[in-house]
């Protein structure tokens, strides 16, 4: 009996493959240093665990939106975190993860061969949902500094647009776009009907330049997808939430009733924390700090690899092409010879490069780099 077809074409998620296998090879023994998670590697905060014990004998559904004492924090944060002004509890949806507030979102605004511009290199979760969803994804490329190229978006534009997809902090670059770009970008929007989804995820692991608050910047037809897991540690926890015009979150509503129903209530509880938590984070972004300092040393002695000093979230964004062009090649090479793994740059549309996540101990940066520029030297 054959299945979904759509669900057929579907690839599972490389990097979440990728981080299983890396673990996998682990437990048979090999000595591996697994550069591919796009989680932290710290522990949860003890403020936030303390709370979820606190809840653990509440037991019963909430909201399917989350709970109001959330959503209203969330949409007290708005203005600092987004620039968004007059924002409500109907603006707000805590879903179980980004991931599924993005998927949800999807959902609900495509309609069959609707066109979503996705810049790249990307996150392969967004061309993958659009398809899911019955959309077309556009790739369009970025700059060769992975700034936004307001050029080439404009000329992807169709009648069939239904939205564009902007990641900054950029997953796997790094990149935040400049304020000026996404200017540009919403007065080429400005008299269109397309939807701006703002997955702002690493918002509060920024190193260099200021980070863009979108809601200044784009008007109307915003929806911002946000968590807890990069930030503070609750990757495994599966939180995160979005801030989108009340109709967005109505109809989103309706669905998360008929799929997942509410997110966990001690992961809301958790996200209560995290809001309350800014310390913790400034202090993970310190030693983040500290190794994408080391990182970027060690990698500017290997003359046949370049790279962008990232400005923030936690990757190095490696071109290989001099040694390379088949990424995939080179990091499965990588991986067998020395059990240094990497995330192909094909995985992001982006062949000739690696993803290098710094979310590691120190030890095993300074090990597995010193493996990395012996394995390109020889």
């Amino acid at each position: 009996m054959k299945l979904n077809r759509t669900i057929e074409r579907i690839s599972e998620s490389e990097t979440l493959h990728l981080n299983a296998l890396v673990k996998a090879l682990a437990r048979k023994g090999k000595k591996v240093f697994n550069f591919t998670a796009g989680e932290l590697d710290f522990a949860t905060p003890e403020s936030i665990r303390r709370r979820v014990v606190r809840h653990l004998s509440e037991n019963k559904y909430t909201p399917v939106l989350g709970l109001s004492i959330l959503r209203r924090a969330i949409a007290a944060r708005a203005a600092k975190d987004y620039g968004a002004k007059d924002i409500s509890d109907k603006d707000v949806a805590v879903t179980a993860g980004a991931k599924q507030g993005l998927a949800e979102v999807l959902q609900v605004i495509l309609n069959h061969d609707d066109e979503v511009i996705i810049p790249t290199p990307a996150w392969p979760t967004y061309a993958e949902q659009v398809r899911l969803f019955g959309g077309r994804p556009v790739l369009v490329p970025l700059s060769k500094n992975f700034e936004l190229d307001i050029a080439a978006v404009k000329a992807a534009l169709t009648s069939k647009t239904k939205a564009i997809i902007l990641n900054f902090p950029h997953n796997p670059t790094g990149k935040i776009f400049s304020e000026s770009a996404l200017r540009r970008l919403a007065k080429v929007l400005q008299h269109r009907r397309v939807y701006v989804i703002a997955d702002v995820i690493y918002r509060a692991l920024v190193y260099d330049g200021k980070m863009p608050k979108p809601a200044k910047i784009f008007k109307k037809n915003l929806i911002i997808i946000d968590g807890f897991s990069k930030s503070h540690a609750l990757t495994g926890w599966r939180i995160g939430h979005m801030v989108a015009e009340p109709v967005i979150i109505s109809a989103l509503g309706r669905l998360q009733s008929q799929t997942s129903g509410n997110a966990s209530i001690v992961s809301q509880h958790a996200a209560l924390a995290a809001l309350g938590a800014s310390a913790v984070t400034a202090e993970f972004l310190r030693a983040l700090s500290r190794r994408r300092k080391f990182v970027a040393e060690a990698l500017a002695k290997i003359t046949s690899i370049n790279f962008v000093l990232p400005d923030g979230a936690f990757y190095f964004f490696l071109d290989i092409r001099k040694i390379n062009r088949d990424s995939q090649e080179f990091c499965r090479e990588l991986l067998q010879k020395t059990g240094v793994a990497l995330v192909p740059g094909e995985t992001f549309a982006a062949p000739g490069f690696a993803r290098l996540s710094f979310a590691a101990p120190d030890a095993a940066l300074e090990e597995g780099l010193q493996r990395l520029a012996k394995f390109v030297k020889l």
